[in-house]
């Protein structure tokens, strides 16, 4: 009985759909695997030297968050930094500025930060030539230090 109320939810909702579904899986599978011990969670850093933001990848330490539209959560997400390849590779959620392990990865672009909104930072993007390309993005704060 299952299977055939599967096969019918394949005729009615097509590929798009199902493609939207696995995507959906895997966007919650990995939230889900981040791990809850503070010990194992790698955090960015903002310098107070020019308020750039950096993230290097550490294989044993989980990171993975999203840069916002606005701060909520539920906003549109503009970026990713994420410790899982199934994230990154090939951009799966189609941000439109992409997905990355590590902020050394955004091919000359640069995070800065510019203030704290609530539980969030706020940042720009800025590309290599020094034009912002977002001049609001946000990110949840919890997963910042201040170096």
């Amino acid at each position: 009985m299952k299977s055939l109320l599967f096969f019918c939810i394949l005729l009615t909702t097509g590929t798009n759909s199902i493609a939207q579904l696995n995507v959906d899986s895997l966007d919650a599978a990995n939230a889900k695997a981040i791990s809850n011990y503070p010990e194992f969670i790698h955090k960015a850093a903002i310098t107070g030297q020019d308020s750039s933001i950096w993230l290097t990848s550490d294989i044993r330490k989980d990171h993975r968050f999203y840069g916002y539209e606005k701060s909520n959560t539920n906003s549109n997400r503009r970026i990713l930094f994420s410790i899982f390849t199934n994230d990154v590779e090939g951009n799966p959620y189609k941000l439109r500025y992409g997905a990355y392990y590590q902020t050394a990865g955004l091919d000359g672009k640069k995070l800065k930060y510019t203030g704290i909104t609530g539980k969030f930072i706020k940042a720009q993007l800025w590309d290599n030539s020094g034009k912002i390309l977002i001049s609001e993005l946000f990110f949840e704060r919890k997963w910042f230090v201040f170096d």
